[in-house]
């Protein structure tokens, strides 16, 4: 059953997951996927206040709480997963954001933010992708230093690969790039480190989920 929105609206009302319901659901939704697709917070609040009035700090809120009932990535024999890692800001502090991608499906089983790039963080982000894998797949990763110890450390096969089957996560850091160039790829100074992981967060769950629409 593809995840509708009509089904979201019902996900929505069965977990209560908003306080107050003054605004239509679907709307919250929209707002959502507007914000996610690339339009600022004031243009998405500027656009449906057409049909009712909605803060830009509402769609703020909306992009973050919907996520809650969006699905997981499922359970099952995976093939490969190509992962890698990018680099952004909060202020002038440097964080990097990891992603593994589905080399078949394309989708994206997890995103993790760190402060460093190591073999721990490396084996913190893996353990934590793994869960949607009941068998252990073929690890992708490029040249980075911090994979070999770890994913042998985890037992997993790897290989590195520059481009070819890596395309998707390169094509997922993309799509991120884009969304976030929109404030030059750094967050601002007052954006706390929970914030940031919830909207990165928010960001691979409307992925997968349009993504499945097609």
């Amino acid at each position: 059953m593809k995840l509708t929105i009509e089904v979201l609206k019902e996900r929505i009302e069965e977990e209560k997951i908003f306080k107050r319901n003054k605004k239509s659901i679907e709307v919250k939704i929209l707002a959502g996927i507007l914000y996610y697709l690339g339009l600022s917070l004031r243009k998405v609040s500027l656009f449906l206040s057409q049909f009712e009035s909605i803060s830009h700090e509402s769609v703020r809120t909306y992009y973050h709480k919907v996520k809650e009932v969006l699905n997981e990535p499922e359970r099952k024999e995976r093939y490969a997963i190509a992962i890698d890692e990018t680099k952004l800001k909060i202020g002038n502090e440097n964080i990097y954001v990891w992603s593994a991608i589905d080399v078949e499906s394309k989708e994206c089983l997890g995103v993790y933010v760190s402060e460093t790039r190591n073999y721990l963080d490396t084996i913190l982000f893996v353990k934590s992708i793994l869960k949607f894998c009941s068998n252990k797949p073929k690890i992708l990763v490029d040249g980075g230093r911090w994979y070999p110890w770890a994913l042998q450390r985890l037992g997993l096969e790897f290989e590195r690969v520059r481009f070819g089957l890596r395309n998707c996560v390169e094509s997922f850091f993309s799509l991120l790039k884009r969304r976030t160039k929109a404030f030059y790829n750094r967050f601002p100074n007052n954006s706390k480190f929970d914030t940031v992981v919830s909207w990165i967060k928010s960001f691979m769950m409307f992925y997968n989920w349009l993504k499945s629409l097609t």
